[in-house]
């Protein structure tokens, strides 16, 4: 067993690390969900540079947990499943997140999202638990986390039976996006979040997203209007 190390996030090959862990804990947590999925990391990591907010923690070269800060009060984190050190690192992790927290709210750099200031949110910080894992459950509370009314609803379908064509106005169109349709294909998604906010998401993020191993472009829709708008 090598001692717990971690740094920050540097670029390239550590977003593979990201995708080869997120793969392990989800097949470790079949058939229940997991936190970040492998196309949630592609599209939100950060370019080549170094970024204090996304840390990475490791067993000798084995990443084996991360925490990933977004300003100006959330932050996710993963611990792979099985960790003997899992409150430890937990608990780090947690530590770190409220010192990147104090730190923006002295620098007033960034104001809460709107959809948390309809909520009632302010000076805290906030991360989310699957109701089934209560070794996480049990970390927060030991941290004295509190659980609030606020929630996600996750939705399956089950694939065995053909899934129907959609029924569109004909004036509307469901297509993949091509090179071509970067910027607007960034727009719709910028517009579709600004209920957090002004979005920082460049068209970079998503060109990356589109060379990255694990991109399908099958999975990637964009509906369009008769006059070339996407809508969604």
């Amino acid at each position: 067993m090598h001692q717990l190390v971690s740094r920050s996030y540097v670029g390239t090959p550590d977003l593979n690390r990201l995708i080869n862990f997120t793969q392990r804990a989800a097949r470790a947590r079949w058939p229940q969900s997991t936190y970040k999925k492998v196309g949630d990391v592609v599209w939100g990591a950060p370019g080549s540079d170094s970024n204090i907010n996304l840390k990475l923690w490791f067993d000798g070269t084995d990443l084996v947990a991360y925490g990933w800060f977004e300003p100006p009060h959330s932050i996710e984190f993963d611990i792979l499943s099985g960790l003997t050190e899992y409150d430890s690192v937990g608990g780090e992790i947690l530590k770190w997140a409220e010192n990147r927290r104090r730190t923006l709210a002295q620098a007033g750099t960034r104001t809460i999202p709107k959809a948390h200031t309809m909520l009632g949110y302010g000076m805290v910080l906030l991360t989310m638990a699957l109701d089934d894992d209560v070794q996480r459950v049990t970390l927060l509370k030991h941290h004295a986390y509190e659980r609030t009314e606020g929630f996600d609803v996750l939705y399956r379908r089950s694939l065995d039976t053909p899934i129907a064509a959609p029924k569109l106005d004909p004036s509307l169109l469901l297509r993949h996006p091509t090179d071509a349709d970067l910027d607007a294909r960034v727009d719709v998604h910028r517009d579709s979040w600004s209920v957090w906010g002004p979005s920082s998401m460049p068209v970079e993020n998503y060109r990356r997203l589109r060379s990255a191993p694990v991109y399908d472009p099958e999975l990637d829709v964009v509906l369009e209007d008769a006059e070339g708008r996407f809508l969604a």
